[in-house]
């Protein structure tokens, strides 16, 4: 029943273990999730499956609890207590209650779906677990951490509770804050805006339907905004709406509690959207470093461009006031790599090798990918094409351009004509 062992590209798709020994669940499971682009395995009891783990290596692990001989609790404990797997998320499915998910937890379970299954919970967990596990990869591969490291509690967070029903909202930001986090709350969509126009929380709990128009529509409008498309989400729902799909878009970090529920269920829905959302955040910064909104670069340390733009501006008007040359060098880090680690490793390196060779006053700017501009206040043409022989001199091995300010020329110009030099591939000092 496996499906095909394919690859996109270079990229092997991610492999989910289905444990379950009612055969009607399989199918029904390979059917909903093989539209997520996974591969998929099986097993019918607990001993397959840990066979099966051994020899596939999954990235996720649906597990039902009921089976015979060894049952997904003792499973999922032997999963957890493995160093090889414990990284593993797992996700027990069930028709038992309340007590269940409590040993599902204590036994180490990362989730907990109920029988018969809803296919937007399902999805909505399938999803954000294999993203974390994607990102957490990443974040190894990039601080050399070996495979049994696990993550540590979730610090504070700022939640925003939208939720109208007096009750239901008392519920969610008791227990949320019983949980340590600062939670503010909203009791519409009009009012949540608001709150949102004083800085974006680290994650919204909002009830599907509030008095000024659905939740949905809402958080679609969001997602299509920079800064909050990855903004996680928990959206309350009744399982009718579940079941009717009367539920948020498909995208972002996004999950679903049925109402009412319990403290246990809120704690882990919250504890794994946080994650998600750090970890998008973290992974945009690192790759990007140019968020509109960040002044300095997180990866290299260096100013960003909307520091540069503005700053640029500022010390045109003061350094033409004294009657101060200004110059700009942008620094291409172009070099052949191998992948995006080494590309990062590679920019990281240049950031350090170019801000060693700043004097006061001056400043480095990262600008795109691997490229950066030196700000350099008090130099004229003759002391820039010195500049760009001495980082050439000194083992620079991109590709270097630059030239002297001309006054009342606008930020976005002089950054455009330094893009196109860079482009040319021209090394010694030029002019826009």
């Amino acid at each position: 029943m496996d499906s095909l062992n394919i690859t996109l590209g270079d990229v092997p798709l991610r492999t989910i273990l289905v444990v379950d020994d009612d055969a009607v669940v399989r199918r029904y499971l390979e059917a909903q999730l093989a539209r997520l682009g996974c591969r998929l395995a099986f097993a019918e009891n607990g001993v397959e499956a840990m066979a099966r783990i051994e020899e596939e290596h999954p990235d996720l692990v649906l597990l039902d609890i009921v089976m015979p001989g060894l049952d997904g609790f003792e499973v999922c404990r032997r999963i957890k207590g493995n160093l090889t797997t414990q990284h593993i998320p797992v996700i027990h499915l069930t028709t038992l209650g309340q007590e269940a998910k409590e040993r599902s937890f204590e036994a180490g379970a990362d989730d907990f779906l109920n029988k018969p299954l809803n296919i937007v919970e399902l999805r909505s967990r399938v999803r954000s677990h294999l993203l974390i596990q994607s990102l957490q990869e990443e974040v190894k591969a990039t601080q050399g951490v070996h495979p049994g490291w696990r993550w540590e509690d979730q610090s504070k967070a700022r939640i925003l509770a939208v939720v109208a029903d007096i009750d239901l909202r008392e519920w969610v930001v008791d227990k949320l804050r019983l949980q340590g986090h600062d939670v503010i709350w909203a009791d519409s969509l009009r009012t949540a805006l608001d709150r949102m126009s004083q800085g974006l929380p680290d994650l919204m709990v909002i009830d599907h339907q509030l008095p000024d128009g659905p939740a949905g529509d809402f958080v679609g409008h969001l997602r299509n905004f920079v800064k909050s498309r990855d903004l996680p989400v928990l959206m309350l729902c009744t399982r009718e709406a579940m079941d009717h799909k009367q539920v948020g878009p498909d995208s972002g970090p996004m999950d679903y509690l049925t109402v009412p529920s319990n403290g246990a269920e809120l704690r882990v829905r919250v504890d794994v959207l946080l994650r998600e959302g750090r970890l998008l955040t973290g992974r945009s910064a690192d790759r990007i470093g140019i968020e509109r909104d960040l002044l300095v670069d997180p990866p290299t340390g260096a100013y960003s461009e909307a520091f540069l733009e503005a700053h640029l501006t500022l010390v045109q008007g003061w350094l033409a006031r004294a009657h101060q040359p200004l110059s700009l060098v942008g620094a291409g880090c172009y070099q052949p790599v191998s992948g995006w680690l080494e590309a990062k490793d590679l920019m990281v390196r240049s950031a350090r090798f170019l801000s060693a060779s700043l004097r006061p006053g001056e400043a480095l700017c990262r600008v795109a990918d691997r490229t950066f501009v030196l700000l350099l206040p008090g130099t004229d043409a003759k002391g820039l094409e010195q500049r760009i022989q001495m980082l050439t001199a000194a083992g620079f091995k991109g590709t270097l351009a630059g030239f002297p300010v001309p006054p009342g020329v606008s930020a976005g110009s002089i950054l455009r004509s330094l893009a196109l030099a860079l482009q040319k591939g021209q090394s010694p000092a030029v002019a826009p």
